[in-house]
């Protein structure tokens, strides 16, 4: 299991690259916990509640072509983290 979580953190810690290059290094590791958070809550409100899960995405992403970045960028994600 500490491998695969290895794997997971490196993910996140890649996939927030820009924000934390903008940031205060003190800051990072917060940062990164927050990131953690709403990416866990984000992936329990899409499983346990699916409809809510769209309607919150729409409202936070209306654009079509941002959703669609999104989607890329899901999959992404999802690959590097479970490879």
């Amino acid at each position: 299991m500490a491998e695969e979580w290895e794997r997971y953190a490196k993910t996140v810690i890649a996939s927030m690259r820009e924000v934390l290059a903008d940031a205060n290094e003190g800051h990072h590791p917060l940062l990164l916990e927050v990131a953690d958070y709403w990416l866990a809550l984000g992936i329990t409100l899409g499983l346990e509640r699916p409809a809510e899960a769209r309607e919150i995405l729409g409202l936070a992403e209306p654009d079509d072509v941002g959703r669609s970045e999104l989607v890329t960028d899901a999959e992404h994600f999802a690959r590097e983290a479970l490879r």
